[in-house]
């Protein structure tokens, strides 16, 4: 029978006395609940409560053990019991004993002499170095999910507990349960508020190592950009401008892609940064540089946790580049001078970044010919999929490029406005494509074009 249809049928049957006994129980009751209002103490309010039950019932003790999941039993939350040190070690497995029983099956248990119950759990009493007689043991309810048990223990006067005090337990009951979940929902809102900072901060921290403008080069456009699928993400791209003699010598582009996303990718990228940043002024040659690269990211990496990396470096005044890809995405090399649409794909160097030792990296050399442009990117790009879960594919990253081409061209668009236009542009074809779909990974996009 529901609580409220208990308290119905003894309204209609309780004397004048009884009603009058009952009102003063209310009336505690609603103290409970100004105390379960008044604080996010979860331990002082449980205390509370169950101070009130038990004068309520006029139990000697009374105690609140919750749900573990993860380990499927029922551990200590609060007592009455001035030697809780001894409680705070116990744990009940789930269907052990009769807060077991009662976690398991919902129903109240009540008995006047609990040690001749087989279902005892005797090894509070061992533990506590108490005996304990009537015992009273009721569910803890939210939303009908059982999340624990309360057990009043030893009522004055060596009786039995009555119907009235399992009303009155299933009533303060509730009302701790009710209380645990509003205090666990304030400390989830309060970690997800922190955690949301937290995350702010480090979305900053991981946009400081990206480049905060594009380079400004005579005869070039470059813009990139790069977009976490989360608030951090796993991508990175940079450019590392060379001088001498106050002029720019050569500029390397680097785009990597870090296996997984989110905070661990996050921290990864951090960490190849700073690698990259280290390592690129001692080895002039490129693959010097990532066989150093490789085995630092190969100790320093979680077991299978890897990077896709492509470097190239570019002559400024030639147009010449030298490049290595380590499992990336090859970039598209889009030859546009006179009128031509061929595409070139840049060649793999070797295998990705961390996950074998002392790996000789091809190095591979090409010119960007005035007129021409280059498109490196990472998987989130081609892999982006709508809600069919279609991939944007090889096609349309070729398809959509050459039109964003056309249209920055016919704008006449100069400096590095003209890279810039085609990123976007690309990337919000990319967004229109995916539609309603979840973004499902991070995504980087470079334009390099060469003017005529």
């Amino acid at each position: 029978m529901k609580l409220l249809e208990e308290y119905n049928d003894f309204f209609k049957k309780a004397e004048r006395e009884e009603l009058i006994n009952e009102l003063k129980k209310y009336i505690r009751l609603l103290g409970i609940n100004e105390i379960i209002s008044s604080s996010f103490d979860l331990e002082k309010v449980l205390k509370e409560v169950l101070y009130q039950g038990s004068k309520l019932t006029e139990a000697d003790i009374a105690s609140i053990f919750l749900i573990n999941k993860e380990e499927n039993v029922l551990e200590f939350a609060a007592t009455t019991d001035p030697n809780h040190e001894k409680l705070e070690k116990i744990k009940v497995p789930m269907g052990k004993g009769i807060s077991g029983y009662v976690a398991e099956t919902g129903k109240i248990v009540n008995t006047a002499d609990v040690q001749n119950d087989a279902r005892f759990y005797k090894n509070v009493d061992h533990i506590t170095g108490e005996t304990t007689k009537s015992y009273l043991c009721v569910p803890l309810k939210v939303r009908d999910e059982i999340i624990g048990t309360a057990q009043l223990m030893n009522k004055k006067n060596n009786c039995e507990f009555t119907e009235d005090d399992i009303r009155i337990s299933r009533a303060f009951a509730s009302q701790a349960a009710i209380a645990i979940e509003r205090v666990l929902l304030h400390n989830e809102a309060v970690i997800r508020e922190k955690m949301e900072k937290e995350l702010k901060v480090a979305a900053n921290i991981q946009q400081q190592l990206l480049p905060q403008k594009n380079p400004q080069i005579d005869g070039y456009s470059i813009a990139g950009i790069s977009i976490p699928a989360k608030e951090v993400g796993g991508d990175y791209f940079n450019y590392i401008v060379h001088q001498k003699n106050n002029e720019t010598e050569y500029v390397d582009f680097t785009v990597a892609d870090v296996s997984g996303k989110g905070i661990p990718a996050a921290l990864i990228v951090s960490n190849f940064h700073a690698c990259l940043n280290l390592l690129l002024p001692l080895y002039e040659n490129l693959g010097d540089l990532a066989y150093h690269l490789n085995n630092y990211m190969k100790k320093n990496l979680i077991m299978g946790n890897f990077i896709t990396f492509f470097l190239m470096r570019l002559e400024i005044k030639t147009g010449g580049v030298t490049y290595i890809n380590c499992g990336h995405n090859p970039p598209y090399y889009f030859l546009l001078a006179d009128n031509k649409k061929e595409i070139k794909t840049f060649q793999r160097s070797g295998p990705v970044l961390g996950l074998i030792d002392d790996v000789k990296y091809k190095v591979f050399e090409t010119t960007l010919s005035k007129g021409d442009m280059i498109i490196p990117f990472s998987d989130g790009v081609e892999e982006a999929h709508n809600e069919k879960n279609e991939l944007f594919g090889e096609d349309r990253i070729l398809e959509s490029a050459h039109e964003c081409y056309q249209k920055a061209s016919a704008k006449k668009l100069s400096d590095n406005e003209f890279s810039k236009y085609i990123v976007e542009q690309m990337i919000k074809t990319v967004d229109e494509y995916r539609g309603e779909a979840e973004v499902n990974d991070d995504t980087t996009l470079e334009v390099i074009y060469r003017y005529p």
